[in-house]
């Protein structure tokens, strides 16, 4: 990248497209003159974070990225970024997470990028090659500030998050106390539109959503308006809080003046937008740090607060830059409505015994002896076992879709075929409810005459 390629217009690494598709789905606006511009990359940027993309189990040739988890299905990653005024870049990162069975990490985990090894040190490359024009070998010394936004979607007939974590999974602090929680509650009450909940603070955004309660399209173009909202209000902070104001020019300024102190004025088409940006404006004090900058411009008659329109940031002040993050996470449930008990009660480990972890079997007589310890108010184990597939995929084993039920602490596995297989043990008590569990566990099946390793 040589001195003197901005981001106003497109270079060797991004294309920059105008914001139009973001304020549509803003709503309620019209007219929005500090919408982000859209960095588009090129063939260029993707080949600057190739050596990340080999080194964390990405492939494809622009995003959305196929990422391989080690579940044997891989998962699209895609990254959006947008460029507010001269210094401030929000990163877009979306990850679906679909829970089918069994106990899920909690949202808290979920929420925390560094959670997610390979998608952490993608990000933090991408960076580098904004700040840098290039990959750097050092790019896992980045760290941008993440905040989550996740929507958990649950089906029918499934027992809805409480309150409590929701609440919880919002300010990423356990065990809220009381207070916090009525609080977060009643302020969060004047944009809702129906029985499904978003809930919105400083910290990110946390969705919780029941098809019975309004229709798909509804709820995603709700989640849309409400993280584009919540984008701008997140990059006005930066901007104001970061003595990066001084890179508005005149318009700009005006009419960020009016969307803090009169709001109504933008959202004249959406009461809910309007209400929904309220909240936001106040999360992020946007008011006294306006006031503030608009103090110090006084104070300070020598630098203008309404400079001409400068070039946006090159190379030589990629330094002075804030990078900024949005996890975007959707979790989708299936199966349990215990899936987040964990929240309330810890559950116990279970530990596998045998056979051991990663060990290669014979299986003469056909069968492999699974057991495990046991757990206090254990009624029954489930067992889940699963296979290894030709092409990469994990799937049930043959025999009862892969599910066992025992009132023991151990059972035989019937050997079909030879190769790779995983298990796992959930404990349930006499109320059917999920008192333990063990983490996946392997083992090989290589032959039928002798047993090579354990």
């Amino acid at each position: 990248m040589q001195n003197g390629i901005e981001y106003t217009s497109s270079c060797s690494l991004f294309n920059v497209l105008q914001g139009k598709m973001f304020v549509r789905k803003m709503g309620g606006v019209s007219f929005f003159p500090i919408a982000p511009k859209t960095l588009d990359p090129t063939i260029v940027f993707y080949n600057a974070i190739k050596p990340a993309m080999r080194d964390n189990g990405f492939s494809g040739k622009k995003f959305p990225l196929k990422y391989d988890n080690g579940s044997g299905a891989p998962e699209a990653i895609n990254i959006n970024i947008h460029t507010y005024s001269a210094k401030v870049v929000v990163l877009l990162v979306s990850k679906l997470i679909v829970q089918r069975e069994g106990v899920a990490p909690s949202l808290l985990v979920l929420q925390d990028m560094e959670s997610h090894p390979g998608l952490h040190n993608l990000v933090k490359a991408v960076c580098s090659v904004i700040c840098f024009g290039h990959g750097r070998s050092d790019y896992k010394s980045f760290s941008p500030k993440v905040y989550p936004v996740a929507v958990y979607e649950k089906s029918l007939g499934e027992d809805s998050i409480s309150d409590v974590v929701a609440v919880e999974a919002l300010t990423r602090h356990r065990n809220p106390r009381a207070r916090i929680i009525e609080d977060t509650l009643k302020k969060n009450i004047d944009h809702q539109v129906d029985e499904n909940s978003i809930l919105i603070d400083r910290q990110g955004i946390f969705a919780r959503y029941a098809y019975e309660f309004g229709d798909e399209r509804n709820n995603e173009r709700k989640m849309e308006s409400v993280h584009c909202l919540f984008e701008v209000g997140l990059a006005l902070f930066e901007i104001f809080s970061n003595d990066k104001y001084r890179d508005l020019n005149k318009s700009e300024l005006d009419f960020i003046k009016i969307l803090i102190f009169s709001p109504d004025i933008v959202f004249i088409k959406s009461v809910t937008a309007y209400k929904t940006w309220i909240l936001i404006a106040d999360e992020f004090k946007l008011k006294r740090l306006f006031e503030t900058a608009v103090e110090l411009s006084v104070a300070e008659p020598a630098t203008c607060v309404h400079p001409p329109m400068k070039k946006e940031w090159s190379p030589m002040r990629a330094w002075t830059m804030s990078i900024v993050s949005t996890l975007l996470l959707g979790v989708a449930t299936y199966f349990s409505p215990e899936l987040y008990k964990e929240y309330i009660d810890s559950k116990e480990r279970v530990e596998i015994l045998s056979p051991k972890d990663g060990a290669s079997l014979s299986a003469p007589s056909g069968e492999v002896i699974l057991s495990w310890t046991e757990v206090k108010k254990q009624a029954e184990s489930i067992v889940m076992v699963e296979k290894l597939s030709g092409d990469g995929k994990w799937l049930p084993a043959a025999h009862a879709a892969g599910r066992y039920v025992t009132q023991d602490n151990k059972m035989v596995f019937e050997v079909v075929e030879l190769g790779a297989f995983r298990w796992r043990v959930s404990i349930e008590d006499s109320r059917d409810s999920e008192i333990g569990n063990s983490k996946w566990h392997f083992f090989s099946i290589i032959s039928k005459d002798r047993e090579v390793s354990k």
